[in-house]
């Protein structure tokens, strides 16, 4: 199972709830997220601290990002 711990940012665009002493099953399950805006356009940024491997979501919308986010971060991962 992923952790992922977000900035404020994220926490507060998104809409996601907070829980507190989550454990990653693996090194690379635990994954930094932040928000970017680039030319009016949300931007999700995920950073592994183990691996530091980097993975962009780009021109992210709030409602579907808020149903899909872990789908979306699979997706993300699946396409490398």
């Amino acid at each position: 199972m992923a952790v992922f711990c977000c900035t404020k940012k994220v926490i507060k665009e998104l809409g996601l709830a907070l829980s507190l002493g989550a454990k990653p099953s693996n090194a690379l399950a635990h994954w930094y997220v932040n928000l970017l805006w680039e030319k009016r356009k949300k931007n999700l940024i995920f950073v592994n601290p183990n691996s530091r491997y980097s993975m962009l979501l780009i021109d992210v919308r709030r409602g579907h990002i808020r149903e899909n986010f872990v789908e979306e971060f699979h997706k993300g991962l699946l396409l490398i």
